[in-house]
């Protein structure tokens, strides 16, 4: 007998002969039976379309089994009675199996499969069943899965919405009045309310950002972007802070650097404040320095190596190991000096692998910290992409210029120092007032005086006035020109600097554009006729014109936040109107030529994504839109650009990004005019 087992497998992976295969597969059916009593057993595959049946046909088939299988020895035993002339009774059925043993096995072996198949069919109808339950029920489970996902989002989007609209009025407001003239006392509780804010705004982004990560529902942006401004506007978020603890901060991008690239610059921008905010955090005397060099590149992308290093605690090699997993401190106890949700390095650790790049360090405890990590970046189509954003009108004026640089801070000569030569200056250095007023008189005495003086503040035994006011007094120097470079602002300095012979003062961390731009403006002021009391001071607010009176529309439904955007660029010299909704802002964009638009996204009556495809839709395509919203979550950007935003600032607002990019977009916009 040939029996034909259909089994619930690929063909390729049935065995053929192996009857041990009754006992692994389910038998869904017998396709025939011979009159030999082999012991043959084929196998065919569940997935030929020849042995697609439903439930109800197993069941049939199953009944059909079990009757064919009782039906069979009965028919052959009457046989086996009639052909022996035997009468047909109990007694002679009895009879006829008792003289041939061997008759009545063969006679009851289907009997015996029709029942198996019945057992077998009515198992696999409940199975069946089973199945279909569990994928019913799987079905509705993913649907409800789907939905709390959907909420969550919801959820998150609209929380973060909510919480950071207050937020940047509190955030915003406290930096404003910061600005104003306070007491003592007045400004510690509007600095303590501001840290406060900011504490929490940074909880609730890697909140945000971790459950995102959590839910893969991370997507990297690939845009163009500069470099050099994604670097120097995250160096000018926590510029202050290094100030406010008497650290030096400085950075440097190494001049074979590609700055035009492609990629993601708000994750990058990310990464590099949550490290930079880290060293400063943990450093209370020293620097920390943050430098930028090229590790590989091809002709169409490039590897950035950033390093972030300071002259902190240190961690202990023991916590090393586990300091990128998520909610894991150097110090978790609940005495800890230094606050964080612990989240920080995890979300940049999963950041760099999602931009093919890795994340590491080394410490040596009591003696400061290097955090590293690389990036995969696509450079731009273009000819120059590495000084194409100096101009090079500025950069000409500088070869040949003979210059001292004057720093007790080994770090700030050597950053200096690289970008000076790098613009072909002849450059030398001098660590303290003393070494420079020695350095500053063998020059003259040769007959190879120097011509800029580019000096600290903060020394030492002899400071930077102090400096100035020796070579001032010495009538060999009296041409050379002095600009000051300083950790700390204050109020009345431009006076009292301008009194002391200074041509410029610039603010650390000082940016190679502004360095560049600020010499090439000194240069173009100075004159041996004029007393150097009476030239103009040039500075930071100098050398950044173009924000000063641009036309600026702030579109804001929120009456807070609208104070906040005003005040912020009208205190550097923006002229501002405001619309409360899009349908507002469409009519003044209309009838008012403005240099740029601030654009909330979330207003009654007309949103900002609909008047931003209404203005272009109007002809303004050159008109810059910068988005300005509370919405932080994933995809909200790419929303904006995809509705004609050309940027995107979240909230709440920080003084030092928005004129970035206000700056920014207005300089683009200019050159485009010219």
């Amino acid at each position: 007998m040939k029996i034909c087992v259909a089994v619930d497998t690929e063909k390729s992976d049935i065995e053929v002969a192996q009857p041990s295969l009754l006992k692994s597969h389910r038998i869904k059916g017998l396709q025939e039976l011979d009159d030999s009593m082999g012991s043959r057993i084929s196998y065919e595959s569940l997935n030929d379309t020849k042995w697609a049946i439903d439930s109800s046909a197993t069941v049939r088939f199953a009944i059909y089994g079990a009757l064919f299988g009782a039906t069979f020895p009965l028919i052959a035993t009457i046989l086996d009675i009639l052909t022996q002339g035997l009468d047909f009774s109990i007694k002679s059925v009895i009879q006829v199996h008792s003289d041939q043993p061997l008759h009545w096995i063969i006679n009851t072996a289907p009997l015996f499969l029709g029942l198996v198949a019945s057992l077998v069919g009515i198992r696999q109808e409940r199975i069946t069943n089973f199945n279909s339950m569990l994928e019913q029920r799987v079905r509705e489970r993913t649907v409800e899965l789907e939905q709390a996902s959907r909420a969550k989002s919801d959820f998150l989007a609209t929380m973060s919405h909510e919480i950071r609209t207050p937020l940047n009025g509190v955030i915003g407001m406290t930096g404003l009045l910061l600005d104003t003239n306070l007491s003592k006392e007045q400004k510690d509780y509007a600095e303590t309310a501001r840290a406060s804010g900011e504490a929490l705004l940074s909880v609730i982004n890697d909140i945000l950002d971790f459950s995102k990560i959590e839910a893969q529902k991370v997507e990297l942006e690939v845009v163009d972007f500069n470099l050099r401004a994604a670097v120097e506007e995250t160096v000018d978020l926590v510029a202050h802070k290094a100030d406010q603890q008497n650290i030096e901060l400085v950075f440097l991008i190494n001049h074979d650097m590609p700055l035009l690239l492609r990629g993601d610059p708000g994750r990058l921008r990310q990464i590099l404040l949550n490290l930079l905010t880290n060293a400063i955090k943990f450093t209370s005397k020293g620097e920390v320095v943050l430098s930028v060099e090229l590790q590989s590149e091809t002709d169409t992308d490039c590897t950035a190596r950033f390093q972030v290093t300071d002259t902190g605690v240190g961690i202990p090699e023991s916590r090393i190991e586990h300091l990128f997993e998520p909610f894991t401190q150097v110090d978790a106890s609940t005495t800890r000096q230094y606050g964080g949700s612990g989240l920080g390095l995890a979300i940049c650790k999963e950041l760099c692998t999602m931009m093919n790049g890795k994340i590491g360090l080394s410490s040596q405890e009591g003696k400061g910290s290097t955090f590293w990590f690389t990036v995969d970046l696509i450079k731009q189509d273009s000819m120059d992409l590495k000084e194409q954003d100096l101009p090079m009108v500025s950069m000409k004026k500088l070869q040949g210029l003979k210059v001292l640089v004057v720093d007790d801070n080994a770090t700030n000569r050597r950053v200096s120092g690289h970008h000076l030569r790098n613009w072909k200056c002849v450059v030398d250095e001098a660590e303290s007032g003393s070494t420079a007023l020695h350095k500053l008189s063998d020059a003259a005495q040769n007959n190879s005086q120097f011509q800029l003086v580019l000096m600290d503040h903060q020394m030492p035994g002899m400071d930077g006035e102090m400096l100035a006011r020796c070579i001032r007094s010495d009538p060999r120097l009296s041409s050379v020109l002095l600009m000051m470079c300083t950790s700390l602002s204050r109020r009345g300095d431009t006076q009292r600097l301008k009194g002391d012979g200074f041509a410029g003062y610039l603010v650390k961390p000082i940016k190679p554009f502004q360095l560049l731009d600020s010499i090439a403006l000194v240069l173009g002021s100075s004159s041996s006729t004029v007393d150097p009391t009476k030239r103009p001071l040039i500075t930071r607010e100098i050398s950044n014109r173009s924000i000063t009176r641009a036309r600026i529309l702030v579109v804001e439904d929120n009456l807070v936040n609208q104070k906040v955007a005003v005040r912020m660029l009208q205190k550097d010299g923006c002229r501002c109107d405001v619309a409360a909704n899009g349908r507002e802002a469409l009519d003044a964009t209309m009838n008012i030529s403005y240099d740029l638009v601030l654009m909330d996204c979330q207003m009654p009556i007309m949103d900002g994504y609909v008047a931003t495809r209404q203005i272009r839709l109007a002809g303004k395509k050159q008109l810059p839109i910068i988005a300005m919203t509370a919405n932080a979550m994933e995809g909200d950007r790419q929303r904006c650009i995809d509705a004609g935003m050309d940027d995107f600032i979240t909230k709440p607002v920080k003084k030092e990004i928005l004129l970035t990019r206000v700056r920014c977009w207005l300089d683009r916009r200019n050159s485009i005019r010219s």
